[in-house]
């Protein structure tokens, strides 16, 4: 069979790419992005990269909060026992949000890490800043409330403990993708790559509701916590 095709190239040369086009990446050999080491890596393996999102599974109670304090840790003091974990040195600060804590609470979680870090009472945090969300009644208010914050101090390393709270139902689906959208539009609009952590479905390892089901296929890598022992 004989095709003919016709060449329409000219469609857009005398007026230049639409504008929706110009978030579009074609590679070609003369545009390769820089690559950046590792922003987070646990006993020197990879585990989140500039612009991306990792998330941490685990049950109540199980440490993920200690986890996401000695990643924080480790940036205020490199050779800290932080469970292995540590963060690139020139990642100029961390942000990081507890959506589910009392005052009280996150003022503990602030004083842990610095303690591991071995810092002392009264020195300034600065390269670390800890908010808490537990007040913020919506879901408008927290999302505000956290690009307040990555203006004001543009991290290198945005955590939320609590995802789940970060949408009104862990189980619509329209709310679940509106999340994931919402990650990809801050980790580029602020160049920070992010760490997130969400509860699991009862007796289960995977990540909770549609929510879950979305980071489990957006996230770099997905780290599950276990309880050891009975």
């Amino acid at each position: 069979m004989n095709m003919q095709f016709t060449n329409n190239h000219e469609h857009f040369s005398d007026q230049g790419e639409p504008d929706f086009i110009k978030k579009s990446f074609c590679p070609a050999w003369d545009n390769k992005p820089e690559i950046f080491p590792p922003v987070v890596t646990r006993a020197g393996t990879s585990i989140l990269t500039a612009q991306n999102a990792t998330c941490i599974v685990a049950p109540q109670g199980t440490g993920k909060s200690a986890c996401l304090e000695a990643v924080a840790a480790s940036l205020l003091n490199p050779t800290a026992d932080c469970l292995g974990f540590q963060v690139a040195p020139d990642c100029p600060s961390i942000l990081s949000f507890d959506c589910e804590r009392t005052p009280g609470d996150v003022w503990n979680s602030f004083s842990r890490m610095c303690r591991r870090a071995g810092v002392r009472e009264g020195t300034p945090v600065e390269k670390v800043k800890i908010v808490g969300l537990r007040a913020c009644r919506d879901v408008a208010t927290r999302k505000k409330t956290i690009e307040y914050f990555l203006q004001k101090h543009r991290p290198g390393l945005l955590i939320i403990d609590g995802a789940g709270d970060l949408v009104d139902d862990t189980n619509d689906n329209v709310q679940a993708v509106q999340f994931k959208e919402w990650l990809r539009e801050i980790t580029e609009k602020y160049n920070a790559c992010v760490l997130v952590s969400l509860h699991p479905n009862p007796a289960s390892e995977k990540a909770r509701g549609h929510i879950g089901s979305e980071l489990m296929r957006e996230c770099e890598n997905v780290l599950i916590i276990k309880k050891s022992g009975p």
